[in-house]
């Protein structure tokens, strides 16, 4: 047990200054007397001034049975701040007759491993607690490396450790590291210290049989200090982590601190709810892992004071954003529901063979083969949705403005909207007969000048129904003529077998018809396949070319413009002559004259071009598009050369629709050698025609491996020739494409999908 010897310092008062003596004499004006003069200036001195007795002095009067006594029960870290607390302690604890101590107070921890063999208790207690260099004093915050028995400051780690081979046979014998530097892969580190001693100590075994015994003694001193490295780094991983979970929970609970006192000051739980832009500023305030008291409090709350205050404008804003868009969704949810409970516009199911007669109602197609070659599994029935306005549209209507501005919740919404029902169903009714005129109108605008036109939508708008009257008299006298085929037209034979459906039509009142001459004219007109309109660079045909509503995604936070799709705007739109003569001239060739944009549509990927091997399969709509750029191509073409007649180069139109033409139009594919014919397309490789480019003219084709090329097909039809040679003629495209960029590099968007 140590023995506690305190020496007794001698109590003396404080020593009094020497002061003048006094003397009697006359004042001046300045108040002093003529021998006295200014008053001396206190006499500096060395002598310590000895306050009251320190609380840590009553240990030093301790008896030292009773001191070594407190001190077994002492903790690791309470022992080493005691040793630390003055020069007395330091002498007396890290002498020898003090190790008892150090040992019992490991001993009081018994989650902290075992000291190694290589420190004594101090040490060891040191470098776990204490925030320090073990080599120059320098502040650290590194936690002490558990193999290596240091911590260390940068410099110090970067003068006294060294990398070394983690392959290298010295690690036998040498304590090793990862993480005392960052890690670098086949990369340990050491103490340089520890290999000059390992060195020095292999030069001292004077043959190889001490040589050997002295290696197998450090091999297992080293295992071991590795394996007890392992137990101290748990260790300090799990002390790590309990510390920060007491921080934490001291950061909780100061702040449910100053959450209650903001509330006792008047501020709502949303107010303390911070900003993105005083996020920062708020967590650094409360976020601290300090207890608030009344004096921290005092200093506290008015930097927290304009940052409610922000913090309340903020999300005032942003909830009504928030209820604003709750409100544009439900309104979403609820037109959708609407819409989808809305019949079809056109209603397709695959004509059964006992109803494949012909049929004497106007506007049926005439049947070029019987279905009993086509099942169900493969068409099955097609629905063409009737238009119906997109959010965009529907929020510029002043009832439905009325319903999302009003700030309410969703629910009220809801029973609002149920008021004004009726209002809404009637128009969306008239807006889709607008539509109906105005696309009417865009497709009389080229009509012959004599024929008369019919009045503008904003004039129709004053005079109402009298006008739509007149309006559906002129149309139904075009809708007549253009039901009418040419003779050159009606003289083709067809050239293809494709499937024929029932159509079922859905009228103005909501009652069904199959007889498409029940519908008014404007919408046999729009209905027919041969009716094609252009917008923003893409063709459709009715109902297509209304913008389509795009769906709400919870995902997204904002109800933006493009989640909320487009209105419909008669300014862009345009009748598109070049694939209405196209569509109309492929009709007759396929015998389908009089068929709807729904027959067409509802075929799916069930053409393939029979003038090339550029296109893959596509729709219908697709075909048409296809003819009519390879047709406006060729005009482009001969134009160029025209121009520049040395060029060389040739053009042939191999996709006119002029008679006598050899190759079909088109080869209709079933769904069964739909599926064969793609995976023969599978992984072949995209090529750009030289020649075409050189002209201005983008071409690709695929090549493929096995047989006959489209690229070298084409250089043979349209260019005439005859053995292509890659990087010559043709050469490979940059980027790899799925198949269907075949038909993408030239081709609009489908007709009335």
């Amino acid at each position: 047990m140590a023995a506690v010897q305190v020496a007794e310092t001698g109590k003396s008062g404080p020593s009094k200054h020497p002061t003048r003596p006094e003397r009697k004499a006359p004042k001046l004006a300045n108040g002093y007397t003529l021998e006295e003069g200014p008053p001396l200036k206190r006499v500096k001195t060395t002598q310590v001034r000895i306050g009251g007795k320190a609380s840590l002095s009553r240990l030093l009067d301790m008896p030292p049975e009773l001191f070594n006594e407190v001190a077994i029960h002492l903790l690791p870290m309470d022992l080493l701040s005691l040793a630390r607390s003055n020069k007395f302690f330091r002498k007396l604890l890290m002498s020898r007759t003090s190790l008892q101590l150090w040992q019992q107070a490991l001993g009081n921890a018994p989650e902290i491993p075992s000291c190694p063999p290589e420190l004594s208790e101090p040490q060891y207690i040191s470098l776990i607690f204490s925030k320090t260099c073990s080599s120059c004093g320098a502040r650290v915050l590194r936690r002490m490396d558990p193999y290596l028995h240091v911590r260390l400051c940068n410099s110090c780690r970067d003068e006294q450790t060294m990398d070394i081979s983690a392959f290298s046979p010295l690690l036998h014998f040498l304590p090793r590291s990862k993480d005392i530097k960052d890690p670098r892969y086949g990369v340990v580190y050491t103490l340089e210290s520890e290999f000059l001693k390992f060195k020095d100590a292999e030069k001292q075994q004077i043959d190889k049989e001490a040589l050997a015994n002295w290696q197998n003694e450090r091999y297992t001193q080293v295992c071991k200090r590795q394996e007890h490295g392992i137990l101290i780094e748990a260790y300090l991983t799990i002390t790590e982590e309990e510390r920060v979970i007491e921080l934490d929970a001291l950061k909780c609970q100061r702040q449910i601190q100053i959450e209650t006192r903001l509330e006792e000051e008047g501020w709502s739980k949303r107010d303390m709810d911070p900003s993105p832009a005083n996020e920062p500023e708020w967590s650094k305030l409360t976020r601290q892992s300090k207890l608030i008291t009344d004096r921290t409090w005092t200093n506290l709350y008015p930097k927290l004071v304009p940052l409610l205050e922000s913090n309340r404008t903020y999300n005032e804003r942003a909830d009504k954003e928030t209820r604003l868009r709750e409100r544009t969704q439900k309104l979403y949810s609820i037109v959708s529901n609407i819409r989808h409970a809305l019949p079809p516009l056109v209603h397709l199911t695959l004509k059964p063979p006992a109803e494949d007669n012909t049929s004497d109602e106007p506007g049926t197609p005439t049947p070029t083969v019987s279905s009993q070659a086509f099942s169900n599994e493969d068409y099955p029935d097609f629905k063409a949705e009737l238009p119906f306005p997109t959010m965009a549209e529907l929020l510029t209507w002043p009832m439905i403005k009325r319903l999302v501005d009003t700030d309410t919740s969703s629910e009220d919404l809801e029973t609002n909207f149920e008021e004004i029902r009726d209002e809404f169903d009637q128009a969306v009714v008239e807006w889709r007969e607008k539509i109906e005129r105005d696309l009417v109108e865009i497709w009389n605008a080229n009509q012959d000048e004599v024929e008369d036109k019919p009045e503008p939508s904003t004039s129709r708008r004053r005079k109402g129904k009298q006008n739509s009257k007149a309006i559906a008299q002129k149309t139904s006298a075009r809708v007549t003529h253009a039901s009418n085929p040419t003779t050159v037209l009606a003289s083709h034979t067809p050239e293809l077998v494709l499937p024929e459906f029932v159509a079922t039509y859905t009228k103005l009142d909501g009652t069904t018809t199959t007889n498409i001459s029940d519908l008014h004219p404007n919408l046999q007109l729009l209905l027919r396949a041969d009716t094609i309109f252009s917008s923003k660079n893409s063709y459709y045909g009715y109902p297509g070319i209304v913008p389509q509503s795009f769906p709400f995604d919870s995902a997204i936070e904002d109800t933006s413009e493009l989640m909320q799709g487009e209105r419909w705007d008669s300014i862009t739109v345009k009748r598109d002559d070049e694939a209405m003569a196209v569509a109309k001239e492929l009709l007759a060739r396929v015998g389908r004259s009089e068929a709807s944009s729904s027959d067409m549509v509802a075929l799916g990927l069930s053409f393939r071009c029979g003038r090339c091997n550029g296109t893959g399969l596509i729709t219908w709509g697709n075909l048409v598009r296809h003819y009519a750029t390879e047709q406006s191509q060729w005009r482009r073409a001969q134009e160029k050369l025209k121009a520049e007649p040395k060029s060389g180069f040739s053009f042939n139109n191999t996709h006119d629709l002029e008679p006598g033409h050899t190759k079909p139009v088109a080869h209709f594919v079933t769904f069964e050698a739909t599926l064969d014919y793609q995976t023969e397309l599978r992984n072949n490789t995209m090529m750009v025609c030289t020649i075409c480019e050189k002209l201005g003219i983008r071409a690709e084709y695929l090549q493929y491996l096995e047989f006959e090329s489209p690229i070298k097909e084409h250089l043979r039809d349209v260019h005439g020739v005859m053995a292509a040679r890659c990087d010559v003629h043709f050469r490979n495209r940059e980027h790899d494409v799925s198949l269907s960029d075949a038909f993408d590099s030239n081709k609009g968007s489908e007709g009335s999908e």
